[in-house]
């Protein structure tokens, strides 16, 4: 059974359709009604033999397979009917409902077996335009955000987002097991209010390379973040600051080495922006982005927008303003713990990145 943020990726298929137009959003998710492109056709499938393209004709959606030929044809008031009813379902909790099983029917009618795309790709949604200031009809891959649903996360927690510090000051051996006993960073920070925390390197060479990329700072700025996520920000103010904005200001107050805050929330915008668009932390990056046309966003009220290159600063600014920072499995992703290594105390902290609620 598909969950709601599954079901905002067939809506958004229908919803497309049905509007026939992609229209900007702020930084805050308002439609920008003047900034929209017009939509020419759906592709799916785009990287298999057997694709498939839903091309809008007057007031028709024509299936055209592979080598051109229409195989279907249906009322675009077909597709708003579908949009109409799976937003109806979703919004009221029906996720498992008659009226969607029907909808899946209707998908396979028009030869869809799986609306969701595999998980290697970046791209949910790949959407044929008509740019008017260049005149051009570009194909564009977006990434499918929901507000339905949970906060989606941006930075998935795993081993190979962990960053390594040397711990620097008098930790006795029952100071360590203690620490390593509390359960909380809150309680964790208190006992290492007297140590330094000196970032050492990234866990993973190929993501430490892949930050490098954006900027050769990148890493040493994330783990700063870190260091004032988990230990200093509790320890300073009796909190923890979590959300990006808040956590860049501290940062930027206490290291006049990366030169002021403008200089560090550009290249943490950087960094959100190549994440959203394709860089991975245990994959290579070249520089390219794969959903290259942005983000698809449902909002909760079922309207949708997009951040694109139409709307450059203000994707970037969404990415920044509507993130935080969050404590992943210490356990399962091997953090938090003091450990020995090289005649050192040393410690792992995590990145993990979600939209804010």
């Amino acid at each position: 059974m598909a969950n709601k943020g599954e079901w905002a990726e067939h809506y958004a298929f229908f919803k497309v359709l049905s509007d026939q137009r992609l229209t900007a959003l702020d930084r805050d998710t308002n439609l920008m009604s003047d900034l929209y492109y017009n939509v020419i056709e759906i592709i799916r499938d785009y990287r298999k033999e057997n694709e498939s393209r839903f091309k809008i004709q007057d007031s028709k959606v024509s299936i055209v397979n592979n080598v051109g030929q229409v195989i279907r044809t249906e009322k675009i008031s077909d597709f708003t009917e579908k949009a109409k009813e799976i937003k109806s379902e979703i919004l009221s909790g029906n996720t498992g409902s008659e009226i969607l099983d029907n909808i899946l029917e209707f998908e396979k009618k028009l030869g869809i077996t799986q609306m969701k795309a595999s998980s290697s790709d970046k791209a949910d949604i790949v959407i044929k335009v008509h740019d008017f200031n260049t005149n051009l009809q570009p194909e564009l891959a977006f990434s499918i955000k929901s507000q339905w649903g949970g906060a989606a996360t941006l930075v998935n927690a795993g081993k190979t987002t962990n960053f390594i510090y040397r711990l620097i000051g008098d930790l006795s051996t029952q100071d360590i097991e203690q620490f390593n006993e509390l359960k909380k960073f809150d309680e964790k920070s208190q006992k290492l209010k007297q140590v330094l925390l000196d970032f050492e390197n990234c866990a993973s060479e190929t993501f430490e390379d892949n930050l490098a990329m954006i900027d050769t700072l990148m890493s040493t700025i994330l783990s700063e973040i870190l260091k004032e996520y988990y230990f200093d920000s509790f320890a300073a103010t009796g909190k923890r600051i979590a959300t990006i904005p808040e956590l860049v200001s501290r940062v930027s107050e206490q290291h006049p080495e990366f030169r002021s805050k403008k200089h560090i929330e550009y290249k943490v915008k950087q960094y959100l922006f190549a994440v959203a668009l394709g860089m991975t932390p245990s994959r290579e990056w070249l520089g390219r982005y794969e959903a290259n046309g942005g983000y698809l966003i449902v909002k909760s009220d079922g309207e949708i927008g997009i951040y694109h290159l139409i709307n450059l600063n203000e994707f970037q600014d969404y990415l920044f303003y509507n993130t935080k920072l969050e404590t992943a499995s210490t356990g399962r992703h091997e953090f938090g713990f003091i450990y020995k290594e090289d005649n050192a105390n040393k410690i792992k902290l995590n990145l993990q990145i979600r939209f804010c609620d």
